[in-house]
């Protein structure tokens, strides 16, 4: 209900401005970690805009008067007036635009390692929607003040490479994603992944959807006063409470790509797959070049192989892929048909 009225707040302010000049819409997004800024007020030319702002909550997109400087102040929750503010800063939107905007970084003068310092990180060009209505669309920002930069790989398919060395408070630009179910991992730039995440975009049907993924909190909580742990987490263009992707156990990496026999590979008619026995009552999904399904099934309750019969498919390569039943594990190959 707090934060029900806190968006109702936010959207009366706003729709004042826009009866009286040129606006632009903005989407703010409260990831900011530090404790001291758990709650806060934002107001906009000295007046309160958005009051009881909590972390991991997000605005919906709202017009915000453009073409006209603008103050922004940041204040405890409750502040009388804007003279206690941890943060201002000043701006001019730009008319007919869209703006994504995320608070991040650390207020506070000691307890947090690294400390990097708080700021509105500002992004035009802003989604409500993908820009092809056949895919997802997913900003991604880096906004954990401990983690270093990362690449983001698609592991379930996989298509390595989502993202590439990206820094703290940085935006990577839309990915268009095709809307099924994946498996994401972080790696710091150019290592080897070291957590993994869900992306469920075809069971959530996301189809059509333009979201921001966040990377928010603390990676080692420790020193930076046992705060939020590190995880991915989706805002909505509606707002509201940010949705954390669900994490995936580390097993996953340990299995052997072996482990799932593909022959005759490459084919041309009948492929028999086999597959560890423990795998049983998981799902199959076999996947083309472009990302599109083209085969979609449970695997049996007993036995660990099957066969599938690719005569009558374009020829081109490929993406079997296999999760167990409980979702902790997957294993890839490709299959090249003739």
């Amino acid at each position: 209900m707090k934060i029900f009225s806190t968006l109702i707040a936010c959207f009366l302010f706003f729709v004042s401005f826009a009866t009286a000049q040129q606006t632009a819409l903005v989407q703010v997004i409260h990831n900011c970690a530090d404790a001291a800024a758990d709650t806060v007020d934002v107001w906009v030319n000295g007046t309160r805009a958005l009051p009881n702002f909590r972390f991991r909550t997000a605005t919906p997109f709202t017009a915000l008067p453009a073409g006209i400087p603008l103050s922004i102040h940041i204040t405890p929750n409750a502040a009388a007036d804007t003279n206690s503010a941890v943060f201002v800063k000043r701006l001019t939107l730009t008319p007919n635009e869209k703006y994504t905007v995320i608070a991040s970084g650390i207020v506070s003068q000691t307890g947090y390692t690294p400390n990097r310092p708080f700021d509105l990180i500002i992004r035009a060009q802003a989604r409500q929607a993908a820009s092809d209505t056949t895919k997802t669309d997913l900003l991604v920002f880096h906004g954990s003040t401990d983690a270093p930069a990362v690449d983001v790989n698609e592991v379930s398919v996989p298509v390595p490479g989502l993202v590439t060395n990206l820094s703290y408070g940085n935006f990577a630009g839309y990915l268009p994603l095709n809307p099924a179910n994946y498996t994401v991992a972080l790696a710091p730039t150019g290592a080897a992944n070291i957590a993994w995440f869900q992306a469920p975009l075809q069971t959530l049907n996301l189809r059509g959807a333009a979201l921001t993924v966040v990377a928010s909190g603390f990676l080692n909580p420790a020193v930076n006063s046992n705060g939020a742990s590190f995880g991915l987490w989706v805002a909505a263009p509606a707002g509201g409470n940010l949705i954390p992707l669900p994490s995936v156990p580390n097993s996953i990496q340990n299995l052997d790509p072996a482990l799932l026999g593909v022959f005759p590979n490459p084919a041309s008619d009948v492929v028999s797959v086999t597959y560890p026995e423990d795998f049983v009552e998981g799902n199959i999904r076999v996947q083309d070049a472009l990302g599109r399904v083209v085969l979609s099934r449970t695997l049996d309750s007993e036995g660990a192989h099957f066969q599938m019969n690719v005569d009558g498919w374009i020829s081109g390569v490929y993406q079997i892929n296999l999760v167990d039943a409980n979702s902790s594990r997957t294993l890839n190959r490709r299959l090249v048909v003739r």
